[in-house]
């Protein structure tokens, strides 16, 4: 008995489910892809995580530097700082200078108004001031050493701002060195210069000395004119008590 013949549309049918049939991915294909699906998943949601972590971690330190510069630039916390910094500054250099005092004072008791701390007091009521230089110049070359540092880093390193007790510190030994710095130069002007005051001072007592030698010499020269007048009428009356003496004898 033959077979029928088997028409287009059947020979279509079973090449179709041939091909699928060969096509279709075997249970280790399938379990291996689903396997390597979610572990790229997994590992794109860890990177979605560790991205999200670095960007509130870089916004938070991005707020903290936004703060830091915010507290050093309002007016509040500049004039605070600005008070602070002044009055250590001034109460250090009084508090050095009243010390120098009483060793000045101790040298000239010892050594008489020729001992050195003595006669270089006003210069040594200076020495604040080199204090304060050299803690302003250290500090400063220190702050310029972090800044350096900073801007080496790698890109994206967060900028050196210093802290407000940092610049308040760096403040302070600015105002000691300004303060010492002018006590070296009044110091220097009155050993080596007159000032105007002490021009017009001077002038004054020279004129007044000079007014009184005038004067001096006016009433020397008035009393010795009373003197030699008187001397001559001394001698005037002499010569007529004479006389008279004389004519008294020849009428005897």
């Amino acid at each position: 008995m033959k077979k029928a013949r088997k028409t287009p549309k059947q020979y279509a049918r079973e090449s179709k489910a041939r091909m699928a049939a060969t096509s279709a991915p075997s249970p280790k294909a399938t379990a291996a892809l689903t396997k390597g699906n979610e572990a790229a998943l997994k590992q794109a949601e860890k990177d979605k995580a560790k991205a999200q972590g670095e960007s509130r971690a870089w916004q938070a330190r991005a707020e903290a530097l936004g703060n830091r510069l915010l507290s050093t630039t309002k007016v509040s916390n500049r004039a605070t700082t600005d008070v602070l910094a002044s009055g250590g500054a001034h109460v250090v250099h009084e508090g050095m200078n009243w010390i120098f005092r009483l060793i000045a004072e101790w040298s000239r008791e010892s050594g008489g108004e020729e001992g050195w701390w003595y006669s270089n007091v006003a210069f040594t009521q200076s020495l604040p001031g080199l204090l304060g230089t050299a803690l302003y110049v250290t500090d400063s070359l220190l702050q310029k050493n972090e800044e350096d540092k900073a801007a080496a880093g790698k890109e994206g390193a967060e900028p050196y701002v210093p802290s407000e007790l940092r610049l308040g510190f760096n403040k302070w030994a600015l105002l000691l060195s300004n303060l010492g710095l002018s006590n070296f130069i009044r110091a220097m002007r009155y050993k080596y210069w007159e000032n105007i005051d002490e021009q017009r001072i001077k002038s004054e007592t020279i004129d007044t000395q000079k007014g009184q030698i005038d004067a001096s010499r006016a009433r020397e020269k008035e009393l010795t004119e009373l003197l030699t007048k008187a001397r001559e009428e001394i001698l005037a009356k002499a010569e007529e008590l004479k006389q008279l003496r004389a004519r008294t004898q020849g009428g005897r």
